[in-house]
């Protein structure tokens, strides 16, 4: 059974930012993600990161669908088509929105929650 086991969220992740060309520094920024959670999830090879986490290093990297799915996978999560906000977030990402800003401003416009919303003071995920 563990022979079937995969890379972990944090070992993609990497795996993508090596791909990427770019320093990780230049991805957690591009993420909206502070350095000490940005370290916590490298360090840490089994943590899960929490969806909207996910979602924006997707954004940040400029991932496709099938990467960015592939991703949310490997901590836990999915993108649903029943939900008005991930519709959205799908368009960004298949329309390559490529920072967070940009997405958080077209579910603003639609009235959803941003990405991390909880970083502004909104609650909590």
């Amino acid at each position: 059974m563990f022979r079937r086991q995969q890379e972990t969220f944090s070992e993609r992740l990497l795996r993508l930012i090596g791909f990427s060309g770019r320093k990780n520094a230049s991805v957690y920024r591009a993420a909206n993600i502070d350095r000490r959670l940005f370290s916590k999830i490298i360090s840490d090879r089994e943590y899960m990161p929490s969806r909207d986490t996910c979602i924006a290093f997707a954004v940040a990297l400029d991932l496709d669908m099938v990467n960015t799915a592939d991703l949310l996978r490997r901590a836990g999560y999915a993108l649903s088509y029943s939900s008005k906000r991930d519709l959205l977030l799908q368009y960004a990402i298949e329309n390559h929105f490529g920072t967070v800003d940009r997405v958080n401003e077209l579910l603003n416009a639609c009235h959803e929650l941003p990405l991390g919303y909880r970083w502004y003071g909104l609650g909590g995920l």
